[in-house]
């Protein structure tokens, strides 16, 4: 075990920290889980403890680098230090930003965007610019190379900015941008690692005396100074080719003991995980090694490790539990949410199983082996402590998931060593070393779970004492294949084929003479790919891996590594997978102490070249190898950190080919995320629309290489992409995003011209993309265009589907009629209008039992009335549209009370209110008391109905407003406010979510109508409680700016409404004073609300100062007032210019 290096001590406990909660962080995201924020904060406050731990050994690292500069120089690594505690503090800002945030209620979305910004520019700091990672050299003018304070610093903050950009989106790798920083950050890490690497120095030596070799050596490294300790092999038999070879392996352990002791190690780890996260999920590429977390025992010793996969994501691991002596295994459960590692079960008794023997990392351990033999079906083979060989295997009908007891398979003859097994679909095959007789002997378990009694496959003696050249494979379903190799280098083969009649082993045939193999004891190996395929492999005299392949015939053998290749001075294993796509990978580790690999496609007969995959490790332990159904590959592995750190790591080859379910499962989850961005109390609109804009990616990516999936991109191109988009103001890219659907929908269309509900999407496309293009005024011709070309596909539609035509009188009547009539069309508008409270009437004559056809010719009716009123030649045939749909409504009413409440809504607005603008108040007065009454009654019907009380309340403020305009109703209208006031008090007293709408009113129009009628003292109180009520409120939500800008407006009507009595001029005047000065503030942080600042600078609060005798007081503020208009009008002359000509003549006359 390799142990931290003393002058590295922090960068490797830095290193190893960040990456435990790094693999933590992405243990919790997975996609459509649920919102992991808690967690990853935990996780980060567990680093940043851990990195105040820390600081003894910081320090100590500080002093060490002080130490290898001259004194004049110390002041350049203080300084160095001093940055990198800024960087490092300014990622403690981040979390405790988001916590803020989150603690907070998600109400302040400002925080949430500096703990995204903090983050990023800690991290990037290191980023940009190598001068960090370099001091002062006291022998140089150049900088020496010295990564160690910065790669502290980096790893903190890499992991919080990793943990910051994970819980605000967990879907971060559907997003190119994230993906494109990660990028920068694993680039900046493989150049640090590399300049490391370059850093060191092996220094070996060695000499051949006679028959006999010795070899010494030490690692230098550059960076830190610091040189091992002499590690001297002594005399070893063996001329200069082992001399050679030692001296090989010496060089590349000695770089690789370095590396790990340094820390390097633990930085190599992050680099490859953050070049996997940063990887497009449609590449294929391998992970990083990550600590496998959530299995519920300790981990087992270094070798104990074996691991299956019989279904689609779900992995069984198996292990030793060394003190029990027993098996446990644990399976992973993808269908959890989040997927979990159910917990582990004990699969034979204690004190049963020999776990723990042999030497760590050994073949000859005899290790338990695990293996998938069908869907569903795991089978585990180990040897007893008694040295027998059992099986168990995976059994629904037990409360474990195991059979209650492993079967015995190796029989009462003999003896066993060396074991090996394989499998196919419905087959088990175990073959094995007899070393009391010297042969080979088998076992096989049926499709039924059955094994049969063990035969052996040679006479006894045959083999010599020691062979565990032997292996078995399954080539296809029902076939075994068992290999042995004897002392003259030849490997034999038998074959069993259950899908004959009466099947047998075949007698011995040879295979191939390998010449290559050192000696006759060399491991064997085998797999067969599935397809009646397979392999065999061998380690050579060279240490070069050597292969034979099975396709119908067998080819010679061959190398397919360079000679060294594998592990210098012990037997190491090759480890191997095939894939169901029939790719097959080899496994093995070298002299670097990392794991390697190389596959070999289907159909082709050269192999990849070789790659490592990840770090080097501190102990030579075994892989465990499993295939994933889906053609990727797992490889697990127990690690000792340290002697208190143990840990199982993994790693997957991803095939960069995810399923269209998988796939679409990530862009619901980004839209999920959208949906919860916008409904946050202070919601994230921007970010909503990036999740948005993510999940139509992922959708279209699915649909280029699926064209079935063109109908969801369509769906959702229209909806809900661009409602987020819309949202954000992002109108350009909505308008986009629906031409892309209504272009889908007509190719779907044309390729089903049968198909009646796609040629209905086509307009439903057009309709909901004009609808949402609307919201920007300058898109309303285009957006009332897509709406009329919807309604016309629409119509040609019902010409053949007639069950079309309550949607056709729907859209036609809104959005298109009221789009037509907002941009000025008011004779299509009308037509469109007319057209759809025609269809309504006959829907409804030909279904006279649908309240909800009946109630639609109303609507339709008070949406044509309210169109039409824009344009004032229509005002009578709108109110009298209006009059016609309330009345309807209330024939219906009668019959179907649940529309007494539309009722009452309609007949306070539009109907009484176009009433009394056309001059009928008897009626709008008689409307306004039927829509008080019904809301009466139903509020009393549902007394915990708050909003039937709210109601109450509206519809007298409406009726008041409505009667204000005859001047011989004001003292009524007013009388209605003042009620409708007092009701809402009432109300917000027991639901106080209504506050703010009693603030609104009380102001306006209760507090004005009260002192335009006289009554000053009633209006100065509304007025006053209106103030009130709006600074309680934004001091409950100061992140609510509007509510801020209210407690200004409602000084400025209560300031309006009491000048006019002469009495109170002063007090008039020193509200608006108030008034702007209580919104100077606001406009600095929220500028969008300078334009009413300086209106109501120039009006009321100047002409109030100069009326009440304050003129000097006036103006400055009329000065203010001109500045704001000047720089409003660089930004727009046509709002801002007679504003500006006019606030510069009134200040020109105030100074004159």
């Amino acid at each position: 075990m390799t142990e931290p290096i003393s002058t590295a001590l922090a960068v490797y406990a830095a290193a190893k920290t960040a990456k435990g909660v790094y693999d933590e962080i992405i243990n919790f995201l997975t996609p459509a889980g649920p919102s992991a924020e808690d967690k990853i904060l935990a996780k980060l406050e567990v680093l940043h403890q851990d990195f105040t731990a820390l600081k003894g050994q910081i320090d100590q690292l500080l002093e060490e680098v002080k130490r290898a500069v001259s004194v004049e120089q110390q002041s350049a690594i203080l300084e160095l230090q001093h940055n990198l505690d800024t960087f490092r503090g300014q990622s403690r800002t981040a979390i405790d930003q988001l916590t803020s945030w989150i603690d907070g209620g998600r109400t302040d979305p400002a925080l949430r965007a500096n703990a995204d910004n903090n983050s990023r520019l800690a991290v990037n700091s290191l980023l940009e610019g190598d001068s960090f990672y370099f001091r002062p050299d006291p022998n140089s003018p150049d900088p020496h190379f010295d990564y160690r304070l910065a790669v502290v610093a980096y790893s903190y903050t890499l992991v919080v900015r990793i943990g910051v950009i994970a819980a605000l989106n967990p879907q971060y790798r559907a997003n190119a941008v994230t993906r494109a920083e990660l990028k920068r950050h694993a680039d900046r890490l493989d150049w640090i690692v590399r300049k490391a690497d370059q850093a060191i120095e092996p220094r070996v030596k060695g000499q051949v005396s006679g028959d006999s070799f010795h070899v010494w050596s030490t690692c230098f490294d550059h960076a830190s100074g610091y040189e091992s300790a002499l590690r001297d092999s002594g005399w070893v038999t063996g001329g200069q080719a082992e001399l050679d070879d030692s001296m090989s392996y010496r060089t590349a352990d000695e770089r690789a003991e370095m590396l790990l002791g340094l820390g390097v190690g633990k930085l190599m780890a992050l680099r490859d995980t953050t070049a996997y996260l940063a990887k497009d999920p449609r590449v294929a590429g391998w992970s990083g090694w990550t600590a496998v977390n959530g299995l519920d025992q300790p981990v087992p010793w270094a070798g104990q490790l074996t691991a299956a996969t019989s279904q689609p994501g779900r992995t069984t691991l198996v292990w030793g539990d060394t003190d029990k002596k027993q098996l446990r295994a644990a399976a992973y459960d993808p269908t959890a949410n989040p997927p979990v590692w159910r917990p582990s079960v004990a699969i034979s008794l204690e004190n049963f199983a020999r776990v723990g023997g042999g030497v760590v990392g050994d073949y000859e351990a005899d290790q338990p082996v695990a293996l998938a033999y069908g869907p569903g079906g795991i089978a585990v083979v180990f040897l007893s402590t008694n040295g027998e060989l059992y099986a168990t295997r995976t059994d629904v009908s037990q409360p474990s998931g195991w059979l209650a007891a492993p079967v015995k398979i190796s029989g009462t003859d003999g003896s066993v060593s060396g074991f090996r097994v394989a499998a196919a679909n419905g087959m088990v095959a175990a073959c094995w070393l007899d070393y009391t007789n010297a042969t080979i002997r088998v076992a096989l378990q049926d499709a039924n779970g059955a094994w049969s009694a063990p035969q052996a496959l040679l006479p006894n003696g045959t083999l010599e004492a020691g062979n565990r050249g032997h292996t078995v494979v399954c080539p296809s379903p029902g076939v075994a294949m068992v290999f042995w190799v004897t002392s003259d280098n030849v490997i034999h083969g038998a074959t069993y084929d259950a899908r004959v009649a009466n099947p047998a082993w075949s007698a011995p045939t040879q295979i191939a003479v390998a010449t290559s193999i050192s000696r006759y004891d060399v491991s064997l190996f085998g797999i067969g790919s599935g397809d009646g395929q397979a392999d065999l492999f061998w380690e050579g005299a060279d240490r070069a891996i050597w292969t034979v392949h099975y396709n119908g015939s067998w080819s010679a053998p061959a190398a397919i590594t360079a000679p060294r290749t594998m592990s210098y001075g012990w037997a190491p294993p090759v480890y191997l997978a095939a894939t169901a796509k029939g790719r097959v990978y080899v496994f093995w580790q070298g002299d670097d102490e990392r794991v390697h690999s190389m596959y070999r496609d289907p159909q082709q007969t050269a192999w990849s070249a070789p790659r490592e995959i990840g770090h080097p490790w501190a102990l030579p332990n075994t892989v465990a190898v499993t295939a994933l159904p889906g053609g990727e590959v797992a490889l697990y592995r127990a690690d000792i950190d340290d002697s208190t750190n143990q840990t199982i790591q993994s790693c997957f080859y991803d095939t960069g080919t995810p399923t269209p379910t998988a796939e679409l499962a990530v862009a619901n989850a980004l839209l999920t995320q959208a949906q919860q961005l916008t409904n946050l109390p202070g919601p994230v609109r921007a970010e909503a629309a990036d999740r948005a804009v993510d999940a139509l990616a992922v959708t279209r990516a699915i649909a280029a290489e699926n064209p079935t999936y063109r109908r969801q991109l369509a769906e959702w191109s229209t909806y809900p992409v661009p409602n987020y988009l819309t949202a954000a103001n992002r109108f350009e890219e909505a308008e986009s995003a629906g031409a892309e659907s209504v272009s889908l929908y007509r190719a779907l269309a044309q390729e089903n011209p049968s198909d009646d509900e796609l040629a209905f999407r086509v307009s439903w496309a057009q309709v909901v993309s004009g609808e949402n293009l609307w919201g920007k005024p300058e898109l309303r011709t285009k957006a009332a265009a897509s709406t009329v070309s919807g309604i016309d596909g629409l119509r040609a539609l019902v010409g053949r589907a007639p069950a079309y035509r309550s949607q056709l009188a729907e859209w036609a009547a809104w959005p298109t009629a009221a789009f037509l009539a907002a941009t000025g069309d008011f004779d299509k508008a009308e037509a469109l209008g007319t057209e759809s409270i025609s269809l309504y009437r006959a829907l409804a004559q030909e279904n006279p039992g649908s309240d909800e056809l009946a109630f639609r010719v109303g609507w339709a009716e008070i949406v044509l009335a309210e169109s039409l009123w824009g344009k004032p030649e229509l005002r009578g045939k709108a109110t009298d549209l209006a009059v016609r749909g309330t009345d309807d409504l209330r024939a219906l009413a009668r019959r179907a009370p649940a529309y007494r409440r539309q009722l009452a809504e309609w007949a306070t607005w539009p109907t009484s209110s176009f009433l009394a603008a056309t001059g009928d108040f008897d009626k709008a007065e008689a409307l306004g008391a039927e829509s008080v009454n019904l809301y009466r009654a139903l509020a009393q019907e549902n007394p915990d109905d708050h909003e039937s009380a709210f109601r109450v309340a509206w519809a007298q403020i409406v009726s008041g407003e409505n009667l204000w305009a005859d001047p011989g109703r004001r003292a009524e209208a007013t009388a209605l406010v003042v009620r409708g006031t007092d009701d809402l008090r009432a109300l917000a007293g027991r639901a106080p979510a209504y506050r703010r709408q009693l603030a609104e009113w009380a102001a306006w129009p209760a507090s004005s109508f009260l002192a335009a009628t006289g009554d000053f003292d009633k209006a100065e109180a509304c007025g006053t409680e209106s103030i009130n009520l709006y600074r309680a409120l934004a001091q409950e939500n100061p992140a609510d700016d509007e509510l801020a800008f209210r407690i200004s407006w409602a000084q400025i009507v209560l300031a309006e409404g009491l000048w006019a009595k002469p009495e109170l001029h002063a007090k008039a005047a020193a509200l608006a004073v108030s008034a702007t000065d209580d919104l100077r503030p606001l406009t600095a942080r929220a500028p969008s609300y300078r334009p009413r600042l300086a209106e109501w600078l120039v009006w009321p609060t100047v002409e109030f100062l100069v009326a009440t005798g304050q003129q000097p007081r006036a103006v400055p503020l009329a000065a203010e007032a001109v500045d704001l208009y000047t720089a409003l009008d660089q930004l727009d002359h046509a709002t801002y210019g007679e504003k500006l000509a006019g606030a510069q003549r009134r200040l020109a006359e105030l100074q004159s």
